[in-house]
């Protein structure tokens, strides 16, 4: 007769069995592993198109404690599309040229997220130059010159530099399919074409998107009455904070490997870093910015007029330096 394991409806032999699932698990493994070497590889690729700021030799030195970011965001008009939707807003008097809109120390520690947004109007000594002017003149002359001008004149250490393009970020808003923004009323500003019609949640395009974060008229209608903020620097840093947190939080929470694809390339593009980033220093950032939600500090100031009668804002002592402290 035939044997055993060979009869009409036999089971095949337990060795066969345990060799085809050592198969199946070696192939499985293997797939693994090739997709962790591509998502290595990838991430590697985005980080080493970063744009590098020569900022080493001014930065403060680490002491292991929480970590100082200097963020500054630009309003650079270069690669925008002069026939995009709304472009006389969008662009105003022109559009070519760039210039600084925001300035904010972001701490990270162990003990929590800080934030602390500094007025472009903020009078104080320049570092180099031995006078004082607008802290946005530090910025003229380059991110050196603003790292030891924060350094000196707040004392504060600064351990790395971030410097994003608040325009082409609008890649990345078409990445994610537009960035959502809570809204307390209907709001609008006709000097950057932001236009909201109702409160709540609202999906924003890119160029709603860029509008929000160049509004510096922002007018919210509460029971039909027309509200503007007037807080200047601050609200407008406040909205650009709260689009930068929508951003980042929807770009943390993608899935899809084609739309992780188009936000990586979108943030590579417009995010230049300081010379000491390191890949995984800047693995780390990603992750802490996808969920971050600093606590923000605001910092006491006074408004006052120059000898030439030019309006800006100086320390408030001894509140400011309170303030301050939580970042030294």
């Amino acid at each position: 007769g035939l044997p055993e394991q060979e009869l009409p409806g036999a089971k095949p032999p337990r060795r066969r069995r345990r060799l085809r699932w050592k198969r199946v698990l070696v192939g499985v493994l293997a797939a693994l592993v090739a997709l962790v070497a591509f998502s290595g590889w990838y991430v590697y690729r985005i980080y080493s198109k970063l744009e590098r700021v020569e900022v080493g030799a001014v930065l403060s030195p680490h002491d292991g404690g929480g970590t100082n970011y200097l963020i500054v965001g630009t309003d650079t008009r270069e690669g925008l599309d002069p026939d995009i939707e709304n472009a006389d807003v969008v662009f105003g008097d022109g559009v070519s040229g760039s210039r600084s809109d925001t300035i904010v120390l972001l701490r990270t520690s162990s003990d929590g997220n800080l934030m602390l947004p500094i007025p472009r109007d903020l009078y104080l000594p320049i570092a180099g130059t031995g006078s004082e002017s607008r802290i946005n003149a530090a910025i003229q002359g380059g991110p050196e010159r603003l790292i030891q001008t924060v350094q000196q004149s707040l004392g504060l250490p600064v351990h790395h530099y971030v410097e994003i393009d608040f325009a082409g970020f609008l890649d990345l808003v078409d990445a994610l399919g537009g960035v959502d923004i809570e809204f307390d009323a209907p709001a609008f500003d006709d000097h950057s074409g932001l236009s909201i019609p109702e409160a709540g949640v609202q999906r924003l395009d890119k160029t709603q998107a860029l509008a929000f974060v160049r509004s510096r008229y922002y007018t919210r209608v509460i029971d039909g009455q027309q509200k503007v903020d007037g807080r200047g620097d601050l609200g407008r840093i406040e909205r650009q904070q709260t689009f930068l947190r929508s951003v980042m939080r929807q770009a943390g929470s993608a899935r899809n490997p084609f739309t992780v694809a188009r936000i990586g390339n979108a943030i590579a593009s417009n995010l230049r870093v300081d010379d000491t980033i390191g890949f995984w220093d800047a693995l780390g950032l990603a992750r802490k910015l996808s969920g971050l939600d600093p606590q923000t500090i605001e910092l006491p100031t006074d408004p006052i007029r120059t000898r030439g009668g030019a309006a800006v804002l100086v320390l408030e002592q001894p509140a400011a330096d309170e303030a301050l402290a939580f970042f030294r």
